[in-house]
C-alpha cells in the first residue's frame, strides 16, 4: 500500500486536489473505482459528531458558523472530540482507525494507493512513516485562513517530499494540471505498485 499525504492547513484545497489526484490515478491505471482513493483522517470524529449533535449533512453547512445547540462551530467540535480522542487514547488513533479499515474492510483491501488529505500531526507522520507514504504539503497562494491548533502543529516541520502550490481562486483546470505534474514527477513511485 502506498500512501499520498497531503498537509497541513485547512482551506488550502487538499480536498479538491485529493479528488482530482485520484482521478487522474484512475484514469493513468485504468482502475475504475478500486486501487485509488481518498480518505480524510477525521471522518470517524465527523461521524460521531453527527451522531452526537445531529449534523447530517456536513459538507453543506459553514464549518465555521456557530451551532446554536452547542454554542461551537462544527469544526471546532471535531477539533475537541480528536484532540480529547489524542490525549486519552492515544495520540495516533485517528491514522490506527485508517490502517485498521484498509487492512480489515474488504472494500478498502483492493485499494493500493491511499490519497490521505489532511495530515495535520507529527504523530500522524510518524505512524505513517512506518507506510510507503509521500508527504505533499500544499499551499494555497496568498491565501490566509484564520489558524487553529490543527494548523500549527506541522508549520516548523521541513520533513515534506513535495511541496504543490495553487494560486487563490484556483480552477479545475490549473488542480489538474498540477496533479499530473505531481505524478510525472512521481511516476516511478507510483509504479512500484
Amino acid at each position: 500500500m502506498k500512501i499520498i499525504a497531503l498537509g497541513h492547513k485547512k482551506r488550502q484545497f487538499k480536498d479538491r486536489f485529493a479528488q482530482v489526484l485520484r482521478e487522474h490515478l484512475r484514469a493513468l491505471r485504468r482502475t475504475g473505482k478500486s486501487g485509488v482513493n481518498t480518505y480524510a483522517l477525521i471522518t470517524p470524529v465527523k461521524s460521531a459528531a453527527t451522531r452526537m449533535f445531529g449534523i447530517y449533512n456536513i459538507d453543506a453547512i459553514d464549518k465555521d458558523m456557530v451551532m446554536p445547540e452547542v454554542g461551537m462551530t462544527p469544526r471546532r467540535v471535531w477539533i475537541m472530540l480528536a484532540n480529547d480522542m489524542r490525549k486519552h487514547v492515544s495520540s495516533r488513533f485517528l491514522v490506527d482507525i485508517f490502517i485498521r479499515m484498509t487492512e480489515t474492510q474488504a472494500d478498502c483491501l483492493e485499494s493500493d494507493i491511499w490519497i490521505i488529505f489532511d495530515l495535520r500531526f507529527q504523530e500522524e507522520v510518524n505512524r505513517l512513516r512506518e507506510f510507503d507514504t509521500k508527504f505533499v504539503k500544499v499551499v494555497r497562494e496568498d491565501f490566509h485562513a484564520p489558524s487553529d491548533e490543527c494548523d500549527s502543529n506541522l508549520e516548523q516541520w521541513h520533513g515534506w517530499d513535495d511541496e504543490v502550490r495553487f494560486s487563490r481562486d484556483a480552477s479545475n483546470a490549473e488542480l489538474e494540471q498540477i496533479a499530473a505534474q505531481w505524478i510525472t514527477a512521481n511516476k516511478e513511485w507510483l509504479q512500484e505498485c
